[in-house]
Order: structure tokens, then sequence, then C-alpha cells
């Protein structure tokens, strides 16, 4: 026990030391990109493989810009094919999908495009919601859909990432409950959108996602009121 101790504590410092010497910004809204980083320091992951689906722009409040400058890369999703250029050029080992993430296989699917455009989403009633109550809608599209199995199978030999970060706006827990992940199949670590956007307040919870989340596998380690951060409880319970 002493010696699983000791090691754990060793990949800990190895870890913190990463982190302090990591690029000092933080390029998500509220730390995330940090907490991540240190977790797969200290899973012992280096190099790692993410999945950033709605990820938007290639370093404003983005999840996984931190772990590229940190040699980790991946595969970044977002509906907005603008952003192609962007990431082609800021962040070159990523691969781009121009594609809107669907819980079930379809061709097309349409998006609705915020003024705010960390605000895009497929669900209707989510972009009826957010014009309700002030935000603007910038233009709808008809985009490439593709499932998150579908992912695994084109891009990644059927083998989940070490971190999935998943942001869609409104379809992220059906997304999620149809993606395949099991308690010992699905990546390592979790960072998922757990706050209800309500005007004129701080949101809400959501409470019943984080509990089912649980029941997938995985502990909640940290959470930044805005993200809610999991890692699978096997592999939290290996660590040594």
């Amino acid at each position: 026990m002493k010696q699983k101790i000791s090691s754990f504590k060793k990949r800990l410092d190895r870890a913190w030391q990463c982190l302090k010497g990591a690029e000092p910004q933080s390029y998500a809204q509220t730390g995330e990109d940090k907490i991540v980083l240190m977790l797969l320091g200290v899973l012992g992951i280096q190099s790692g493989r993410y999945l950033d689906i709605g990820a938007n722009d290639p370093f404003r409040h983005s999840n996984t810009a931190l772990l590229y400058l940190n040699g980790h890369s991946g595969i970044v999703v977002d509906p907005e094919a603008g952003l192609k250029q962007a990431f082609a050029r800021s962040r070159p080992r990523d691969r781009f999908l121009a594609c809107a993430v669907t819980p079930n296989a379809c061709k097309t699917l349409k998006i609705f495009c915020m003024q705010e455009s960390t605000l895009t989403t497929s669900d209707e009633r989510e972009a009826r919601r957010l014009m309700d109550s002030g935000q603007k809608l910038r233009e709808t599209l008809e985009m490439p859909a593709i499932t998150i199995p579908e992912i695994l199978a084109q891009y990644c030999q059927n083998q989940w990432p070490d971190f999935l970060d998943l942001d869609i706006e409104g379809s992220d827990e059906e997304v999620l409950y149809n993606s395949g992940i099991g308690p010992s199949t699905g990546p390592g670590i979790l960072c998922l959108e757990t706050l209800k956007f309500i005007p004129g307040s701080k949101g809400q919870k959501r409470i019943e996602y984080i509990q089912n989340v649980e029941k997938m596998g995985y502990i909640p380690v940290a959470d930044t009121w805005i993200n809610t951060i999991f890692v699978r409880q096997d592999l939290w319970e290996r660590r040594s």
C-alpha cells in the first residue's frame, strides 16, 4: 500500500510540474483545460488523444487548445465549416470535421447558428428558447451529420480517445447516451456542460444528467459550475 501511495504521489507531482510548466494562459471558460491537463498526467497519459465535439474557435473558450500546446491532439468537430482553415493554421495536428453530431444516424441536419457562436445548436427548441431570451439567430444551415460511433469507426479505429469534450447546446445528453460509452469502454476523462442557461440567472445545474453519467461508470472529480469533469471509475481506482 505504501508503495502504491508513493508511486501515485510521484505521478501527481509530475503532473503538477507539467501543469506549472505549461502555457500559463487558460483558454477555457473557467479553467477546465488546466484541470484536464493535470488529470491526464495523473492517469499517466502522454501524447493523448481527444475528441472535441462542439469545438468552436481553436483557442477562444477551448477546452483542448492547452492540451494541443502540451503535445496532445485529436479530432475536433463543429458545424461551422469556416473554422476549418483556422484549425489548419493554428492546430495542424488536429483533424477538423465540419459536421453536426447527432444521436442517431442521418445524412444531414439543420443547424441554427446564433450570433454568439458558442450557442449554435441543432436543437430547434433550444434555438427558439435562446431567441426568446434575446439571443439573435445569424443563419440556418443544412450540414452533414455524423454520430459518435461513426466518428470512432471512420477516424479512430473504433477506439475511444483519452478525453471527450462534449458541448452541443441542447442535444448533448442524447448524443452521449447513444455513444456506446460503458463502464470500461469509454474515454478516460469527460468534460460535459452541466449548466442549463437561464436568462437573468446563474443558470440551473443539470443534476439528473450528472447522476446518469455516474451510472455509466464515471466519477465527477471537478466542477466549474458551467462544466463537470468526470474520470472513468475503473481508471481512477487503478491509478498508482
